[in-house]
This record gives C-alpha cells, sequence and structure tokens, in this order.
C-alpha cells in the first residue's frame, strides 16, 4: 500500500499543478471509497454543542477555492469542526 499523502499536501501540490503519483491516486480513490460508499445520497447532519458547522456552496472542482475555504474554516475534525459541502465539487473548471 502507498504511503498515505496529506490532505493539505494533495491540495497544496494540486494547485501547483502537480499531479498525484499512480500509487497515490490510487489510495485515494480506495480511501474515499470506503467512507463514502456506505452513505446515502442525503445524510442528516447532527452538530454538537460547542461545535462549528461550514457550510460550502458548489467549488466545480476549483481547487483554489477549496484551499481558501481550508484555510479561512481549517481542517475537519469530527464533532468540533464540521465542513458540509453542497454538491457540485468536481463537475467543471479547468482545475477540476
Amino acid at each position: 500500500a502507498a504511503t498515505p499523502i496529506s490532505p493539505t499536501m494533495l491540495l497544496d501540490q494540486l494547485v501547483a499543478g502537480l499531479l498525484p503519483t499512480e500509487a497515490e491516486a490510487h489510495e485515494l480513490v480506495r480511501s474515499a471509497s470506503k467512507v463514502l460508499a456506505p452513505l446515502p445520497a442525503l445524510v442528516k447532519v447532527e452538530v454538537p454543542s460547542g461545535a462549528t458547522l461550514h457550510v460550502v456552496g458548489d467549488l466545480h472542482g476549483q481547487l483554489p477555492e477549496l484551499r481558501s475555504v481550508l484555510e479561512v474554516c481549517g481542517l475537519p475534525q469530527p464533532r468540533v469542526n464540521i465542513l458540509l459541502f453542497n454538491g457540485d465539487f468536481v463537475d467543471r473548471g479547468p482545475c477540476s
């Protein structure tokens, strides 16, 4: 198995125009599939008392905007810092 790449490192590389290695891309797809496959299309999000919920609009694959969101909101942390993405996050744009 490939060594996992951190989300911030991957995002920095993608914004700089550098693609992940084939092994990194396979690991990313495997990891995302494990998390996303069992989820329904619509999920209920519970926000614990004291947690912060950030609702993010359609990104349309614009990685620089994703980087800005993460810089402003911080990385997601379960039950502490929750990011809710409102669909259309990979479907268009030059950085998609």
